[in-house]
Parts: structure tokens; C-alpha cells; sequence
């Protein structure tokens, strides 16, 4: 990583951040960067974004052996993108994008360079655009199951009660658990 001062941030960063972040938080970040890194230029978006354009370019283009990154855009169809996290969950609506016009400043994708200093778009007005007005924080995430999964266990098993540490039952968790692919009431009936 590039010391404090000397000058040697040659590389564009990329940074992820929560949904609806403060913009005065990305100006300091941005500030930083610049001033302190001297990196050319960065881009921050909300990672479950990124994913989605990931995913929808790597479906899309599997089967050519090289793309051009310039032919690479969002799905040009409505879509709900949901984020869980540690402590809280995401609800994203993805709508077709009417009119160009119509673009918030809170597009899915804002790239600052060193010269311009503001928020622009890295690309023209794209089919899709995020619906930030029907966005959702849901306080729950991966965090909460992890205690309750904790719980559980204390209950069952209450001569271990000690080796339930969050991190043997995030362990767990994570090597045992799963969310149900497709009917919730089936997998109940699985385990019955």
C-alpha cells in the first residue's frame, strides 16, 4: 500500500459502500484519496450492483470467448436485488429506465476523477435504473441468525453451553446452514 505523502497511487480504486450512503462520507473518502494516495481517479458503488452487473454480463456473454467491456451493460428488465449483510438486509428494485431523463443523482454506478471533483456517470444513461424512493433496509442479517442459531443451541444442549462462542456458531452456521432455494414449506417438510 502506497505510504502517506509519497505519491505513488498509480492505480484507479474501486470502493463498495452501503446503500444511500451519506454523500459527505464519499467526498472525505474522495478527499482522501486524492490529496493524501494521489490515485488518478476512483469509482464507489453499492456492491450488490456490482454483483448484478457481474452476473448479468457473465450470463450474457458465457458463451464468446472476449468481450469488449464497452458492450457490457445492466439487464434492460426489472429486477429485485436483495443484500444481507451482518447487520441488516437490502431490498433493491432494478425498473427499466423510461427515460433517460429521469436518472437520479443515486444512480448504481458514480465514478469522481481528481480533475472534476463531483459525482458523474461512467457511462451513458444506462436501460436500468435503481428505484431508490422503494428502497428497503430491513434490520435483520447475518449477524441475528448467527445469535439465534446460538441460542438454539444452548437451549438443546445445555451441558455445552460454553462452546457456544459467535464465532464456533458463526463456523456453524456457515458450514451447515443454507437459505431454501425454492419452497420454504417443502424444505420444512423435508426435516419433519
Amino acid at each position: 500500500t502506497p505510504q502517506a505523502g509519497s505519491g505513488t497511487g498509480r492505480h484507479p480504486v474501486m470502493i463498495t459502500q452501503p446503500l444511500l450512503s451519506p454523500i459527505s462520507s464519499r467526498r472525505t473518502v474522495a478527499q482522501l484519496l486524492f490529496e493524501t494516495y494521489s490515485v488518478p481517479s476512483f469509482c464507489s458503488g453499492v456492491d450488490a450492483l456490482f454483483a448484478l452487473y457481474y452476473d448479468y454480463n457473465r450470463q450474457l456473454f458465457r458463451h464468446l470467448p472476449s468481450t469488449n467491456s464497452s458492450t457490457r451493460s445492466f439487464p434492460n428488465h426489472a429486477c429485485l436485488v436483495v443484500s444481507s449483510g451482518g447487520p441488516c438486509t437490502h431490498v433493491m428494485p432494478v425498473l427499466p429506465n423510461k427515460a433517460a431523463a429521469t436518472e437520479s443523482a443515486s444512480g448504481p454506478l458514480r465514478r469522481t476523477s481528481q480533475n472534476t471533483q463531483n459525482t458523474q456517470n461512467t457511462q451513458s444513461p444506462s436501460p436500468t435504473v435503481l428505484d431508490v424512493s422503494n428502497c428497503m433496509r430491513i434490520n435483520v442479517g447475518g449477524n441475528h441468525s448467527t445469535e439465534i442459531l446460538g441460542r438454539v443451541l444452548a437451549l438443546k444442549y445445555p451441558m455445552h453451553r460454553n462452546i457456544f462462542v459467535p464465532e464456533f456458531v458463526d463456523s456453524i452456521k456457515e458450514e451447515h446452514c443454507y437459505v431454501a432455494p425454492d419452497d420454504y414449506v417443502l424444505e420444512l417438510r423435508r426435516y419433519k
